[in-house]
């Protein structure tokens, strides 16, 4: 390192000169050794600290002052001054050391500008373009450099640290090198400077922000491809430079390069932003954005918008606002619409801003007598009150709701242009809540008809209550909440008793559910109801009455409440009735003519296909009828048929409809038959009903019928058809001799002929006491000893028996049953109390019929025949069908409870042909059980059949019944029963059915 060669100290005299040499010697080194110290070998490029240790100048010249002082006192002291020079000298040393091993240029300039101190590193920074000596100036040292910017920007530097400044720069040499230079004066009017090369640093900054200024272009680029609106740029003389992809897209994909002239770019080229583009050359049209739009053949619109650049180019943005065109026609409409509904709305609609009117429709302004809304624009809101004091009355009050609740809803009384008073409804909202007189929209309703329509209802009340029809209101779940005094007079119920009812208190029962239903279902739908109601008074009467019920709702729609409103009709039912009976019934007998009988007809007809019977078709026709009316006159034929219509009802049933078509000739509707037999017996009733002669004034008149008889469903379900078919039937009749009947087909006539004869032979054999009784045995199984007999109807006719089977069924729907039953029952008796007589106590079962049981009293009859035998009750056992079980359980149940009562017992016949089920077996008590011959016959072979009997013995075992086995015909059947646990057992394996008289020697000789 090169330097200036260091001065010997005086040992014996010390000068002014040295001393300051000393100084500034001591003052530099001890700055830079306390740089060193701190970490020189940390290679900071950063050499602050020669600029520091220069400012600690003063501090050292301060020392050396003191050490001036001491000087005076120390001049003997050689030793320590050599001492002092050793330590220089090696600071020096260190000093050397740490700039040559700095890679960093180092300088320091003395007062005059002269190098004094450099490191060899300064030469190598500046590549051999500066060589620097000490002892050289820096104007020599950059002699010849003048013309470069490099040493001029270094030269300014330089002279800023001689003007007392610190200075740094990064200075550009040639071939890419950089330097940065630090300079700062010292303290003693010195430059030190520290002088690094940062060329690798800015080699990579360049590297960074070329990498910096791509990702940049890349973001950039791709930023415009991504937005909505298409880029071009255009450079200074008109032609493209770049653009986005969405211009692309905008021009459908037309083709577009660098260099192409604006009247070259396709769709957009003659738009006169872009020809603006290419006479733009000034600033001011530069900083200008100049919009404009087309109208592309597709009917696309594009906004384009040209801006400016400094270089003179200009950046033009091309965005499709097609749909936002039709988005703004689409919200014009909507407006127009808008202003449309504005303007037609029932109500009237303003708004008001400060209490003014700003704006308003038209019904606003008719609703206030004015001719138009801008005759009121403008106007203070003062127009429509009644008075300015009523104005701010209101207002204030009104306001006030809008700031506290955001809205206010209110009606009141408001003026017309005229003066005239208007009732509103008045609603309002403000558009700023925390401002209501900044703005509020205002919507009117003229309420004055509605208020009108309240002081009606004011006066309905009173009309309600004194109205002559019976007014009833229930709430909307049909409680009745109020009624009037005309419902008081008419149904006879006070207020207080059907108030918090429902109308369910003046049911009559002549309407079904279905009717009331349907009703409901109206009334819900349509929101009212009118029609004929049989209702009840309180004192029991049924009436009718015209019943209307009307829906009260409320403003949403709910119901809240019904009105119903009726009249008594019965004066009118009446009336009605009598206009009705004259259009439907013959003015002489008061029969119902064919028109009402087409009506019957139908009716019948429903409800035969409901029930499943027949219906008899008679056609009546008087025999000979026309003989009185010739020989007497009209008037006795008048009377004549009167007569037989006296007669006719009272051989027919309630059910039936006689008919009147006209002369002699009537209809009967015979309802509810069973079969053709029904029919005939009814006819012969007519024809019987007939043979005696019928007294007209002072003459006795005999008379007869002839009738025909049609069958429905067998011959047919139509009116007409079957009036013709009956005619038929008739006039068949009247060929077979007359007085008679005849059916339509002729197997029918033979059959209901044959079933009429035996319904009048059982009469017969009922009067002639025909009837005969045979007993069949009933043995234990124990020891196949009798224990009792049950009593057999028998019937012999014509000289043959007639089987139970054909002729049991016909008594039974005649009825006959029951007389027949009587007898049977009487003859038992007798026949017990003829045994017990002989010594032979023996009990005995009769058959009692479903008829019996609920069209006689059994028990009574039971003790009566008892009674009158002189036997008791116990030895009669009542036998009863399981189906008979099942047709009144309730009824059935009572008559076996009573015949225990006194005595008798009770067994279930024919087990297991019906449906009975063990519940119903508890609950009738019934002694013995007996097991249907069906099923004993089968056991042989039926598994079944063995399984149902053996179910039967146990269930009767389980109730505590003795189970009796019917129809034992083999010892095979026996052995079976036996096994099953069966008790009794009857049968003709123990014995057939046999005449009273062969009972008694089996009694004395009973079967093995």
């Amino acid at each position: 390192m090169s330097q200036h060669p260091p001065a010997t100290p005086d040992r014996i005299a010390v000068t002014g000169s040295v001393q300051q040499e000393l100084a500034r010697r001591d003052k530099i080194i001890r700055v830079l050794m306390d740089r060193v110290e701190r970490g020189m070998d940390a290679q900071n490029p950063d050499y602050s600290f020669f600029e520091k240790a220069v400012v600690l100048g003063e501090q050292v010249e301060q020392r050396t002052t003191e050490l001036a002082r001491a000087l005076d006192t120390l001049r003997g002291l050689n030793a320590a001054l050599d001492h002092e020079r050793r330590v220089s000298e090696a600071a020096r040393a260190r000093l050397s050391a740490a700039l040559r091993s700095s890679s960093d240029g180092f300088a320091l300039f003395d007062e005059d500008d002269a190098l004094i101190l450099r490191n060899p590193v300064l030469q190598q920074v500046f590549a051999d373009m500066v060589h620097p000596e000490l002892g050289q100036t820096f104007a020599e040292m950059i002699e010849g450099l003048a013309n470069s910017p490099w040493a001029q920007r270094w030269q300014a530097l330089h002279q800023a640290a001689r003007a007392g400044r610190a200075a740094s720069d990064e200075i550009e040499l040639p071939a890419d090198r950089w330097l940065r230079i630090s300079e700062q004066p010292t303290p003693d009017g010195g430059i030190v400077g520290t002088y690094t090369d940062i060329s690798d640093i800015k080699a990579r900054e360049s590297l960074r922000r070329e990498r910096e200024q791509a990702a940049q272009a890349l973001l950039l680029q791709t930023t415009l491809d991504n937005l909505e609106q298409g880029v071009l740029v255009l450079d200074a003389g008109g032609r493209v430079a770049a653009w986005n992809r969405r211009l692309e897209e905008i021009l459908d994909h037309a083709p577009v390069h660098i260099g192409m002239t604006c009247e070259q770019l396709p769709h957009i080229g003659s738009a006169p932003c872009i020809r603006h583009s290419k006479q733009c050359d000034t600033s001011e049209c530069c900083d200008a954005a100049v919009p404009c739009e087309l109208v592309l053949p597709d009917a696309r619109f594009l906004n384009l918008r040209s801006v400016g650049l400094p270089d003179g180019g200009r950046v033009i943005t091309v965005s499709d606002i097609t749909d936002k065109r039709r988005q703004e026609a689409r919200i014009q409409g909507l407006l127009d619409e808008m202003r449309l509904i504005f303007e037609n709305a029932h109500v009237g609609i303003a708004h008001v801003r400060g209490r003014e009117i700003i704006n308003c429709n038209s019904r606003f302004a008719a609703m206030f007598g004015w001719d138009s809304a801008s005759e009121l624009i403008g106007q203070r809101t003062a127009v429509i009150y009644e008075g300015e004091d009523d104005w701010r009355e209101q207002g204030a009050t009104i306001y006030q709701d809008l700031l506290e609740h955001g809205f206010s809803d209110r009606t009141g009384w408001h003026r017309r242009r005229d003066g005239s008073p208007i009732w509103c409804h008045r609603v309002g909202r403000p558009l700023h809540a925390d401002d209501p007189h900044a703005g509020s929209i205002w919507v009117f309703a003229d309420l004055t008809e509605r208020r009108e329509h309240q002081q009606k209802l004011l006066l309905a009340q009173k009309v309600f209550e004194h109205c002559a029809e019976a007014l009833l209101v229930t709430d909307d779940k049909g409680i009745i909440v109020d009624v009037n005094a005309a419902f008081t007079r008419i149904s006879g119920f006070r207020p207080e008793e059907v108030i918090g009812q429902t109308p369910r208190v003046l049911k009559s029962g002549r309407h079904d559910d279905d009717f009331y239903a349907d009703m409901w279902k109206r009334l819900i739908q349509f929101g009212h109801w009118s029609g004929e109601v049989w209702d009840r008074r309180k004192n029991g009467q049924v009436y009718p009455k015209w019943l209307s019920i009307a829906a009260v709702f409320d403003e949403q729609g709910k119901i809240t409440n019904f009105v119903a409103a009726f009249e008594d009709v019965t004066a009118r039912k009446q009336a009605e009735e009598r206009i009705q009976a004259l259009a439907e019934h013959d003015h002489l007998t008061g029969l119902p003519n064919r028109l009402l009988l087409r009506d019957r007809f139908t009716h019948a007809l429903e409800k035969r296909k409901r029930t499943g019977r027949a219906m008899g078709f008679m056609f009546l026709d008087l025999d000979h009828f026309k003989r009185i009316n010739d020989s007497l006159g009209h008037q006795a034929g008048d009377q004549l048929l009167v007569a037989v219509v006296k007669r006719l009802r009272q051989v027919l049933r309630e059910a039936d409809t006689i008919s009147r078509l006209g002369g002699d000739e009537f209809v009967i509707l015979v309802n509810e038959i069973d079969e053709p037999g029904d029919a005939a017996r009814i006819a012969d009733k007519i024809i019987d009903a007939l043979k005696t002669p019928v007294r007209i004034g002072d003459r006795s008149l005999t008379t007869s019928a002839s009738i025909g008889i049609a069958m429905v469903p067998m011959d047919g379900s139509d009116f007409d058809t079957l009036l013709q078919r009956a005619d038929t039937a008739m006039y068949r009749a009247k060929e077979q001799g007359r007085g008679a009947y005849a059916f339509f087909r002729q197997e029918m006539n033979e059959a209901a002929t044959q079933r009429l004869e035996m319904v009048n032979a059982l009469h017969r054999a009922l009067a002639e006491n025909a009837f005969t009784l045979a007993y069949q045995p009933v043995a234990r199984v124990a020891d196949q000893r009798f224990s009792s007999v049950e009593a057999l109807l028998r019937w012999q006719h014509g000289g043959q028996a007639i089987s139970p089977a054909e002729f049991i069924p016909v008594a039974e729907e005649t009825g006959l049953v029951v007389p027949i039953g009587e007898w049977v029952m009487a003859e038992a008796c007798q026949q017990a109390r003829r045994w017990r007589d002989a010594g032979h106590p023996l009990r005995i079962a009769v058959n009692v019929s479903g008829l019996q049981i609920y069209r006689t009293d059994i028990v009574d009859l039971l003790m009566r025949c008892t009674r009158d035998a002189g036997i008791g009750t116990d030895v009669i056992t009542i036998e009863l069908t399981e189906s008979i079980l099942m047709q009144d359980s309730n009824t059935v149940r009572e008559i076996i409870a009573d015949l225990k009562h006194i005595g008798s017992s009770v067994a279930i016949d024919d087990f297991g042909t019906g449906y009975s089920s063990l519940s119903y077996l508890s609950r009738f008590k019934a002694d013995k059980l007996k097991i249907d011959r069906s099923f004993i016959a089968k056991v042989e072979t039926s598994e079944e059949d063995r399984a149902i009997v053996r179910m039967v013995a146990d269930i009767s075992r389980v109730l505590g019944m003795r189970c009796v086995a019917e129809g034992v015909e083999n010892a095979l059947q026996f052995d079976f029963v036996a096994r099953c646990g069966c008790d009794l057992v009857q049968g003709f394996h123990i014995s057939p059915p046999r005449r009273a008289s062969e009972v008694l020697p089996l009694l004395a000789h009973p079967p093995d």
